[in-house]
């Protein structure tokens, strides 16, 4: 495994000077060779505090002059911002004053203040990273640089010639379906490192995967969870809402790349060949839409918001609030825990009312809101944890981590003043353990300086300057 570290300038708020900025950061970029560090990176950005290298070239120029051997990273130079002809010219000349240190990265940007900073239809990004990639990377192999529908330009040399080839220490990001072609071609991509190994299994993830007019959008988790249906899903019948947990991200980013991954490795140990994995977030949501998918297949349409089965349509499946504004969860799905929480709440009548829809369901709502708010949540819990009818108390984080089941499961343990949490998977013959904790901040400083190489008078200067 190899291990990069990033250069940042980030200056969020402006709590300090930009010039304090740099001359922190390029200070702990100065312990990356020495601390073992494979590689540096740093990411163009422009106008905003967000991140403040708006030429990654210089900034890796700068440091090929100040190391020796590690190697440096563009994540990335942001091609439709440039001349092509002379991020060639740069890119050659950092590969040759690094010796061949330099890992060129490509991307086409997302930000609308950068496009229209300098002025270019962001529309056309993408028609502009396409082909001044092709440009670009065709010019590093050949020597020279001529054509593009946009470019025009006339054949010129690259000088110094470029030394070496950047197959293999070329990388691209945020690249469209229909850039995918150009780059295999050009050694970028999966085509291009499956050809070098044939077993790769590669994993793409994205909102709106490899094709589809969706394809080359931006998006966040609202937006993956919007076009899948399920935001309209979720909320009340007045509304959706925002969930606070992250549905795409976690499904869609997570889940289902696992899934896709090891299903390929597998594949790829018996017959050999790898698989490109292609993952959409979107598609993740949609297809564990189960119960709004079920009711269209079932009644042609979907269920509105909050009217179904399992989203607050049913009273026997929904949340109700405590006298003292705590909520309780009730989920006596089952007759026989429906007729328990009846006969706790006082309203035996409601019995023959175990699955009702519409208006139907809207007195028996609000008698069991009626019910619930006369006593507080605290009074509740201890009443319904002696009738184990699927009713509990709608805990907050802070109260889940002191919850005596999770505490039981070991899911979250405290050390030293520090919580840290168990993963949620339960093996036999392992018991997760924490051997130590966390160190401090700062804890190992001194140790790991002086194993790099730092004297004592040269770590005491770094500790005065705040780096450590």
């Amino acid at each position: 495994m190899k291990v990069g570290g990033a250069v940042i300038f980030q200056n969020p708020h402006n709590v300090q000077s930009d010039y304090d900025v740099y001359k922190n950061d390029l200070r702990i970029g100065d312990l990356y060779e020495p601390l073992g560090f494979d590689s540096i990176w740093s990411v163009e950005h422009h106008f905003d505090d967000y991140t403040m290298c708006p030429d990654v070239l210089q900034f890796l120029t700068y440091y090929a002059g100040r190391t020796k051997n590690i190697q440096l990273g563009s994540m990335v130079v942001v091609l439709p911002w440039h001349d092509p002809i002379r991020v060639a010219e740069q890119i050659s000349l950092l590969d040759h004053i690094s010796n061949g240190r330099f890992i060129l990265g490509l991307g086409r940007g997302l930000a609308r203040i950068e496009y229209e900073g300098f002025r270019l239809d962001q529309n056309e990004g993408r028609n502009l990273f396409v082909e001044y990639a092709e440009l670009i990377l065709n010019a590093l192999e050949n020597g020279y640089m001529e054509g593009g529908k946009y470019t025009k330009q006339p054949r010129r040399d690259i000088r110094p010639f470029p030394a070496r080839s950047f197959e293999g220490r070329t990388y691209a990001a945020a690249v469209s379906p229909e850039s995918m072609p150009i780059m295999a071609k050009l050694g970028v991509g999966y085509e291009a490192l499956a050809a070098v190994n044939p077993r790769l299994v590669y994993c793409s993830i994205t909102g709106y995967g490899q094709d589809g007019p969706y394809a080359g959008r931006a998006g966040h988790d609202v937006n993956y969870i919007g076009y899948a249906g399920v935001g309209d899903q979720i909320g009340t019948a007045e509304a959706p809402v925002v969930p606070n947990f992250q549905i795409a991200d976690l499904l869609g980013g997570a889940l289902t790349p696992v899934m896709g991954i090891l299903a390929a490795l597998i594949d790829a140990r018996s017959s050999g060949r790898g698989r490109h994995v292609d993952v959409a977030m979107t598609d993740a949501v949609f297809a564990h839409a189960i119960f709004p998918l079920l009711g269209f297949l079932e009644h042609g349409r979907t269920p509105p918001r909050a009217s179904g089965m399992l989203d607050g349509g049913l009273p026997c499946y929904n949340v109700y609030c405590a006298r003292d504004g705590r909520w309780m969860a009730v989920g006596a799905l089952e007759r026989k825990f429906w007729e328990t929480l009846c006969d706790i709440l006082g309203c035996p009548e409601l019995k023959g009312k175990h699955i009702v829809y519409g208006e139907e369901a809207r007195p028996v709502k609000a008698r069991l809101a009626a019910a619930f708010a006369s006593r507080t949540q605290r009074e509740w819990s201890e009443v319904f944890a002696l009738a184990d009818c699927c009713v509990s108390p709608i805990l907050s984080v802070d109260e889940a981590l002191e919850n005596e089941q999770l505490r039981a499961r070991g899911m979250a343990i405290l050390g030293e003043g520090l919580t840290q949490l168990a993963p949620p998977l339960k093996f036999s013959e392992f018991d997760f353990a924490i051997v130590r904790p966390a160190p401090r901040s700062g804890e190992h400083s001194d140790e790991v300086l002086r194993e790099a190489g730092f004297r004592d008078a040269e770590i005491a200067a770094l500790r005065r300057d705040a780096v450590i």
